[in-house]
């Protein structure tokens, strides 16, 4: 056998593709059998890693096996916390009678067994165990997956189904857009009136509760949580507090309606309180997102460039003093210049193709977030050649300051019933059949057809691209593997061959026609 860029080819002709692309890989000479996974310094029963071994055991070792190798994993830390300093390194070798994994973290461990895993034709084997040597590591501690809850909400089932498909192709950051024109779709204790109105085709809003157990779901997982509130535009999920004066607005200023900063901090002084809430909810989420993309200004009093800059950068001093790291869009930095003054203390979500590149971020003092909407909209229908791609083409590795790494994105505007959910003079969206929640089966189903395995290209891009392999190479190892693999594990992901849109897949609307 040899070792390919991405595919290990065997002398009788099978291969196997693993995904994302290790940084090193030397196959052994012969397969070895194994027969426990053995946690040895990663923990205790019952715990974190324990329930890890607990999901890879089935398909690594299979049912009944107990005749073959042990593998054991060995950790120089047990601890829990996940963020963006947690070293995901793992290191893999293979004996005749043992395989050995070793990491700094229980999280490294996730990745190795999964690595593994993928190197499972029959339970119970490791093809080319014996002599197996692996090393690994990401290229970007920040490889998020965007998902835009915020205009169609997307139920708590599917966001489980995604996070396992993130952690199976070693994405580690949930983006959470859960807050834009159609809704507030997190219970609020302080604000009640932010859901009460969230029922029938409008209904869908995660209680507090389910957040927990979203945010308890993903970490098992190695997949941490960035929840983010738009604004002061893209607010629609305010409107409920403008009808009882808590926020304030400006009228429609090209973009829609978007937040007005008032003499009396109004404005200022409830978001701040339902940030400091969902603060305490993602307690553990070391970034916090405030949106901040596509505002404009008016004429009215408070409603000038000056006012929205200044609105944005008390919510995000506000972040900074609740303990956490404020993140927003480009413009936040380049068009309001809201960001500006908390240089080393904000993160920049770069998602235009040009103007307000990763480069230019770093260059202002920000660490940096690559979005481009170019590369990383699934929601546009984006190719391969598109995804596969470097993000350090725009990273000036000369400045203080660091890309963080990437996201790949799924907006849910063409499911709204209308244009925005009414924000804006725009057609019915081609999706809008999909928004009750009566339709949340087929909303699931096309959702996932929209991301997946779209995501799983671009989460190869961000954790270790390579110059020298292909777009259409990459289309193959994803057919061949990947999509092979999220099938087995009951993963949802347009097939291969099938073309997947928001209202079809396969060539099969989601609807029935009538």
């Amino acid at each position: 056998m040899k070792f390919l860029p991405f595919v290990l080819t065997l002398v009788s002709g099978a291969s196997i593709d693993l995904w994302p692309l290790p940084k090193s890989v030397k196959m052994g000479s012969d397969d070895l059998k194994v027969s426990k996974i053995d946690i040895g310094s990663c923990g205790d029963e019952g715990g974190r890693m324990a329930r890890a071994i607990d999901r890879f055991g089935s398909l690594i070792i299979g049912d009944g096996a107990t005749d073959g190798a042990d593998i054991t994993l060995t950790c120089e830390s047990v601890s829990t916390a996940i963020g963006v300093a947690t070293d995901e390194s793992y290191s893999i070798t293979g004996t005749s009678s043992s395989v050995s994994v070793t990491s700094k973290t229980i999280y490294g461990q996730m990745y190795a067994l999964e690595t593994l895993s993928q190197l499972v034709t029959t339970p119970g084997t490791i093809t080319g165990g014996s002599g197996l040597s692996i090393s690994d590591s990401p290229s970007y501690p920040h490889r998020a997956l965007m998902i835009d809850t915020g205009r169609r909400f997307v139920p708590l089932p599917t966001i489980k189904q995604n996070i396992d498909a993130m952690a199976a192709n070693k994405l580690n950051v949930l983006h959470l857009h859960f807050a834009d024109w159609c809704r507030f779709a997190i219970e609020s204790d302080v604000f009640p009136e932010l859901t009460e109105g969230l029922t029938g085709e409008q209904g869908g809003f995660y209680t507090k509760d389910e957040v927990r157990e979203m945010i308890s779901y993903a970490n098992d997982r190695g997949v941490r949580l960035l929840p983010e509130i738009d604004l002061p535009s893209h607010s629609g999920w305010g409107f409920p507090l403008r009808d009882n004066g808590k926020i304030l607005y400006c009228d429609d200023v090209g973009s829609g309606p978007g937040m007005r900063n008032d003499e009396d901090n109004t404005t200022l002084s409830t978001l701040n309180a339902v940030i400091k809430e969902m603060s305490d909810l993602f307690d553990d989420s070391e970034l916090f997102h405030i949106g901040a993309d596509e505002t404009s200004s008016g004429n009215q009093t408070g409603c000038g460039l000056e006012d929205i800059s200044s609105l944005e950068n008390g919510v995000l001093r506000n972040i900074v003093d609740l303990g956490k790291i404020p993140v927003g869009w480009a413009e936040v930095l380049f068009a309001s210049k809201g960001a500006v003054g908390l240089e080393g203390k904000a993160v920049i979500n770069s998602w235009q193709s040009t103007g307000a590149r990763p480069k230019d971020i770093e260059a202002a003092g920000f660490d940096a977030v690559e979005s481009d909407s170019t590369h990383y909209y699934l929601d546009t229908h984006i190719s391969y050649d598109d995804l596969w791609h470097n993000i350090g083409d725009d990273d000036d590795t000369s400045q203080s300051k660091k890309l963080l790494g990437g996201e790949v994105s799924m907006w849910t505007d063409a499911y709204c019933y209308i244009g925005q959910c009414g924000a804006l003079d725009l057609p019915v969206p081609v999706g809008a059949a999909l928004y009750p929640p009566e339709m949340n089966e087929e909303f699931g189903a096309s959702f996932n057809g929209m991301v997946w395995p779209g995501a799983a290209v671009a989460a190869g891009s961000f954790w270790n691209y390579d110059t020298t392999i292909t777009s259409d190479q990459v289309k193959t190892s994803i057919d061949n593997g990947v999509l092979g693999r999220m099938q087995t594990r009951g993963m949802d992901a347009c097939p291969v061959g099938c073309t997947c849109d928001e209202v079809s897949r396969c060539g099969k609307n989601y609807i029935a026609s009538e």
